[in-house]
């Protein structure tokens, strides 16, 4: 389907072209009607001259001679039987230039355009060759007297030049025209968009501007401004609800991991222990989750608070590696490391510690077994990048990367993670002034953290 920009242009640009071509064409047919018309009045005068026995003159209107010169008058005579009895000096020999009634063109072997009318004779007409015997008196003879149109057709050409430039500079003003029109026109919806670009999740209070644009474009502004409200109360709701039912959630698992840690201390059966070990992962993967859930919430409705300090970056990485160095050791996971010693940024090391983890914890538990992860940190005081790359058994979707709750292995059912963690450290991250880029193509995933120290 063809843009709106586009339509506009070839509406007016089209409608243009053809309206003025057809009035130019009517207006050439008008010019071609009036110089014949002059033409067939001048036959018509002649004629009735010759009838009225005048000796033949110059026509009444003065008309230019034809291309070659010579007398644009042409004469012919014929018996009653037909027969060519002469022809005025100016007439090409070998044609018959008898036609039908009234006034009719014709076109020479020479390629001249000539209009010719027939009447009846009673006496020779003058600039016969050779003359007839002044006594010779006629009768049933027809003449043809014709007008050489190359002056007609000469002017016929100029004024066809001059429609065609005509037509031809209407076309490019209405193309010009339809250039600012569209600018005009598409301009509101330009301004429309890009407002509407300007809206994100970070500030759903924000709606479109009313105050300019056309009548149209505020009914439409309107509408989308009550449709933002209605999102934006329906999206409450959603964090209310979740926030609630975390809310009421943190109590009892609380409870629930202090009761397996008291059972812990006094459990002496080795089965039992092993079973409370387990019950004690889950519990604080619950609890876990259900901090995540709260932080999400507190991101997405702008409640959580920044405390930026100077932070060691390479030491806050080297804190979150050991947690996670039993998992990765477990699999059999080489983690290659490249920092400087150290990389002061002012930051808040709470929610960069929160994102470091995700990041590590997500490679440290859906890496293929027993490959490497790479993990590069670079930067200055002005900002760091943080990169994680490691190998993937899985397809993952990469535009659904980052999107809260969704799992890349659908099949898993352990509950080792919630769909959580790129969604939270994105978050984070565009919330400390950077952004957190994940990518996944042929079995590779990639993690790119960037963070300012504004």
């Amino acid at each position: 389907m063809s843009s709106l920009s586009r339509r506009i242009t070839i509406a007016v640009v089209g409608i243009t072209a053809v309206v003025v071509l057809v009035a130019a064409v009517g207006l050439w047919l008008v010019a071609r009607q009036v110089l014949l018309g002059e033409v067939d009045r001048d036959l018509r005068e002649r004629v009735e001259r010759t009838q009225r026995f005048d000796r033949m003159g110059g026509p009444r209107r003065t008309r230019p001679p034809n291309a070659s010169g010579d007398d644009p008058w042409l004469v012919q005579a014929f018996d009653s039987s037909g027969a060519l009895i002469g022809a005025s000096p100016s007439t090409p020999a070998g044609i018959d230039l008898r036609g039908g009634p009234g006034a009719v063109t014709q076109r020479l072997p020479d390629g001249r355009r000539v209009r010719a009318i027939t009447y009846e004779l009673s006496r020779p007409p003058p600039g016969l060759d050779p003359p007839p015997p002044p006594e010779w008196t006629l009768g049933g003879v027809r003449a043809v007297l014709a007008l050489d149109l190359s002056g007609v057709d000469a002017e016929l050409r100029r004024v066809g030049l001059i429609l065609s430039g005509l037509w031809l500079a209407a076309t490019l003003l209405a193309w010009f025209a339809a250039m600012a029109l569209r600018r005009a026109i598409l301009r509101p919806v330009a301004e429309l968009t890009a407002a509407i670009t300007r809206l994100g999740p970070s500030d759903l209070a924000a709606r479109l501007p009313t105050a300019t644009g056309p009548a149209e474009a505020q009914v439409l502004v309107g509408r989308l401004n009550t449709l933002l409200g209605q999102l934006e109360e329906a999206f409450r709701r959603e964090q209310a609800t979740i926030s609630a039912i975390a809310h009421e959630l943190r109590t009892p698992v609380a409870g629930l991991r202090t009761e397996i840690e008291f059972r812990l201390m006094a459990a002496s059966d080795a089965q039992e222990q092993q079973t409370l070990h387990r019950l004690l992962e889950t519990a604080t993967r619950m609890q876990a989750m259900v901090g995540n859930i709260l932080l999400l919430a507190r991101l997405e409705s702008g409640r959580e608070h920044l405390d930026r300090t100077p932070t060691d970056v390479p030491v806050l990485l080297a804190v979150v590696l050991e947690r996670w160095a039993g998992r990765c050791a477990a699999r059999h996971l080489e983690v290659r490391v490249s920092a400087p010693e150290t990389l002061i940024l002012a930051t808040s090391a709470v929610h960069l510690e929160i994102v470091l983890d995700n990041l590590i914890g997500n490679a440290a538990s859906h890496a293929s077994e027993g490959a490497p992860i790479g993990i590069e940190l670079a930067g200055s005081v002005q900002g760091v990048r943080l990169t994680v790359v490691n190998a993937c058994s899985i397809e993952l979707d990469a535009a659904q990367l980052g999107t809260p709750f969704w799992r890349g292995d659908a099949a898993r059912s352990d509950g080792d993670h919630s769909g959580l963690g790129l969604a939270l450290g994105r978050r984070i991250a565009r919330m400390l002034g950077g952004d957190l880029l994940v990518a996944a193509a042929a079995g590779r995933f990639s993690a790119m953290l960037t963070l300012t120290g504004r």
